[in-house]
């Protein structure tokens, strides 16, 4: 899908979307401090909202800089949504501290491939937050890369974040991240089985499987934490096809948790063999703690929680019949996990 070229361009997000002058001002201020070729001058020659569907705002911006060269940015902005979802995600004020605190400290020491972050701004009068990334060219989502290769490598790109990050983060560095524990666990059984009262007589085993759940989830209350990019799928995880790199994006809900959820996230649904792959490359790397079946049964737990969490978000969601295959799973979960 393309879209017209030109300044001029609009969409009905960019009503949301900063001024012109004041963007201009906000880039010339983050570059100046990271791009010398900026040279204290920028020229907006193109700002377009992005043709993919997302939480926020989002527009691409091509910007002149001061020695002639263009750069593109991937701009998000808040906008006044909000897209808590219980306290797992935190917006667009947090993502950009995930970026700042979290992954650029890793970016250069460990060699791992982000998006380059180049810097927050936030409106005074309004509270709105947005943050400039940059624009990656020929990438492409890891859910339409034909190759199982490369979700292999983004199992390869999980456990090595997860490696650098193990253990109990220092609170000092990062006070502000989220912390995952059986009350947030608990909170999404909760939910499902009153979201889901209508569904009791079609699915009879829902009750019970939800007032076990502190059974089925104990696996994930003392595991091993780490930062957890939190929705790891691989919607969420870009491949660049000219180097092979792996990007994850949408980092709105990193916490401190067990890596097995992220672990789950990117292999759900996915053939057996490919499951098999990732788990083994993981392993490779990250090296739990604990023995291989240790980290299955907290995969299996983390697998559980999944099924919660989408089913117990949203009442509407929860009666969405693109979503009852979930229940299917979550049956099964309890029969292996020995609740039902």
């Amino acid at each position: 899908m393309s879209w017209p070229s030109g300044t001029q361009h609009r969409h009905d997000a960019m009503t949301t979307f900063p001024d012109l002058a004041t963007l201009s001002a906000s880039l010339t201020s983050m570059l100046s401090r990271d791009l010398p070729e900026a040279d204290g001058a920028l020229t907006i020659v193109d700002r377009r909202p992005t043709p993919h569907a997302t939480t926020f705002p989002v527009e691409i911006v091509t910007c002149r800089l001061g020695d002639g060269s263009e750069l593109r940015l991937f701009c998000k902005h808040s906008a006044g949504k909000d897209s808590s979802a219980y306290q797992h995600r935190g917006g667009v004020a947090y993502e950009a501290l995930v970026y700042q605190d979290v992954l650029e400290p890793l970016r250069r020491p460990l060699g791992l491939s982000t998006c380059r972050y180049y810097g927050t701004q936030t409106d005074a009068s309004t509270g709105d937050t947005w943050l400039a990334l940059e624009f990656l060219e020929g990438v492409l989502r890891v859910n339409y890369v034909s190759d199982p290769a490369a979700l292999t490598a983004a199992a390869r790109w999980l456990a090595t974040f997860h490696a650098a990050n193990a253990g109990d983060p220092d609170n000092d560095r990062l006070p502000w991240l989220r912390r995952y524990d059986a009350d947030y666990y608990l909170g999404w059984a909760r939910r499902t089985a009153l979201f889901a009262q209508r569904l009791h007589l079609r699915f009879p085993w829902l009750a019970t499987l939800c007032k076990r759940a502190e059974e089925g989830l104990g696996a994930l209350f003392d595991a091993p934490p780490t930062v957890i990019h939190g929705e790891y799928y691989p919607h969420n995880v870009l491949f660049d096809r000219r180097c092979g790199a792996i990007v994850p994006v949408d980092w709105e809900s990193a916490a401190i948790g067990p890596g097995e959820i992220d672990l789950a996230s990117l292999t759900e649904r996915w053939p057996e063999q490919t499951v098999r792959d990732c788990i083994r490359e993981y392993l490779r790397i990250q090296r739990p703690a604990g023995t291989t079946a240790a980290l299955e049964s907290r995969l299996s737990a983390a697998r559980t929680y999944l099924h919660f969490r989408w089913l117990g978000e949203n009442p509407r969601r929860t009666a969405d019949p693109k979503r009852q295959w979930r229940f299917e799973e979550l049956r099964r979960s309890g029969e292996q996990l020995g609740l039902l």
